[in-house]
């Protein structure tokens, strides 16, 4: 079925259902190990759509999740040129990381700091810092009240460098506790399910973070 509606946009511009199933399958071919699977589904996303900033960005995806950094950084720089600007630059610098290459991942993502891509600098330079074992400047990084999502790593990255008191204080002050989801102030998701897998996870990191410092 998808290659039958896939016959019928291609070439053309607007709405394309495969477009996103074809996304989505690359996505999820990668989350289950099938990197060549993924890679084969991108690939014919950028065919299906070439003028698609996304379609190269998810091909892009494909192969850096194979370890294909060099055809990778091809595959984001011609999303870039067919998008006119450099925010593609931080799934570049992403793939860098991920093929340990942290000079120059940390060359493409400083210049967004501050911009309208700031989350993904950070992001990316806390990623960087942790992995070059640098973890109080890791959660220095992070140290801004408007990312949440990324409190649980600034804290297990304060745990790491020893600040253990500082890093029980994150883990229990943020998302993951009784009063916020019962009063339905969870940002994590709408169903209990999930509200409970994060809390259950929060407290999971805290005693991995603390046990080696406090009473076990």
């Amino acid at each position: 079925l998808l290659a039958l509606d896939s016959l019928g946009v291609a070439g053309r511009t607007g709405p394309c259902a495969p477009c996103v199933a074809l996304s989505g399958i690359a996505s999820v071919r990668a989350v289950v190990g099938d990197s060549s699977g993924a890679r084969i589904a991108a690939k014919r996303l950028t065919e299906l759509r070439p003028g698609s900033p996304g379609a190269w960005v998810a091909y892009g995806t494909a192969l850096s999740s194979n370890g294909s950094t060099d055809e990778a950084l091809i595959a984001f720089h011609r999303g870039h040129e067919l998008l006119g600007d450099s925010t593609l630059d931080v799934f570049s610098a992403r793939a860098l990381v991920r093929a340990r290459r942290y000079d120059q991942a940390e060359a493409l993502a400083r210049p967004f700091l501050g911009s309208r891509s700031d989350l993904d600098a950070r992001d990316i330079l806390s990623t960087v810092d942790r992995e070059r074992g640098e973890y109080r400047a890791s959660a220095t990084m992070l140290d801004l009240p408007e990312f949440e999502g990324l409190q649980l790593v600034r804290a297990s990255s304060l745990a790491a460098s020893g600040n253990i008191a500082t890093a029980a204080r994150v883990f229990r002050s943020r998302f993951f506790n009784p009063g916020r989801i019962s009063a339905g102030g969870s940002k994590i998701g709408a169903r209990t399910g999930d509200e409970a897998r994060a809390f259950a996870w929060e407290h999971a990191l805290e005693a991995d973070a603390i046990w080696e410092h406090a009473d076990t």
